[in-house]
């Protein structure tokens, strides 16, 4: 009894961690719930925003659904998945503030340094996505119903199927430039080489090429932007990582 006493006055330093730990998902989970409460709330304006492009180029301009409960369910899965989506930034602000505590004063600027990096790609991925890409692959599966002149083509758009499919594009340019903040991570933890990154570019080229022909099929433009902003942020990123170690072991 004494000893249980004990450990409850005075719990481990692992406790201690794994509670905090099991604070921050709490957090996490909270802020996914209010952001997909949030999302329902104003689905149709968010909904108006990433279909006004569509409604602008096709000729019905209107959406349809097939059966009763469908659109409800819709809504939902929108919501949900849209809530995940910008509790990104929040979830990666959870893990900084776990981690922080732990580290010594050069760590916590390199941590700095990633979150930065993983923000930044966050909202240049939105962007990318929404201004440059999404319109071209519009764009080019559209032309099938404006171009065709020996037989009707009418395009009825089903507001399900839109929104998964837009939502998964957005998610995976999301993850496909959250790549640099990976390599970031790889490097610090020395779990792979800077020599490793340096002497397979062919390899990793290859692997965005691949990455791009899945993400934007099959718009040629949008492939190789992404392509090359991907290629961009690979070399960039290689070249900030040594400038960035060698001035903080410098200076600390």
């Amino acid at each position: 009894m004494n000893h249980f006493n004990y450990f409850i006055n005075n719990p481990p330093i692992f406790y201690l961690y794994l509670n905090e730990l099991k604070l921050r998902f709490l957090y996490c989970c909270l802020t996914i719930i209010i952001s997909s409460i949030i999302c329902y709330i104003y689905s149709d304006q968010i909904i108006y925003i990433l279909t006004n492009n569509l409604l602008s180029n096709m000729k019905s301009h209107r959406f349809i659904f097939t059966t009763l409960t469908e659109i409800f369910f819709t809504y939902i899965k929108f919501s949900i998945i849209t809530g995940v989506l910008i509790s990104w930034p929040f979830i990666i602000f959870q893990i900084w503030l776990f981690l922080l505590p732990g580290l010594y004063k050069f760590e916590k600027l390199i941590l700095d340094f990633f979150i930065l990096i993983s923000l930044i790609s966050f909202i240049f991925s939105i962007i990318i996505n929404y201004y440059i890409i999404l319109p071209n692959i519009l764009k080019f599966f559209l032309n099938f119903e404006n171009n065709n002149n020996f037989f009707p083509l009418h395009f009825e758009a089903k507001l399900e199927n839109y929104l998964l499919f837009t939502l998964k594009l957005f998610a995976n340019i999301i993850l496909c430039f959250q790549f640099p903040f990976i390599i970031c991570i790889l490097l610090f933890f020395n779990v792979i080489s800077y020599k490793f990154f340096i002497n397979n570019r062919k390899i990793f080229y290859i692997i965005f090429l691949f990455l791009s022909a899945i993400i934007a099929p099959p718009d040629v433009y949008s492939q190789l932007l992404i392509f090359f902003l991907l290629s961009i942020l690979y070399e960039l990123i290689l070249y900030l990582f040594i400038f960035y170690k060698y001035f903080i072991f410098y200076f600390y």
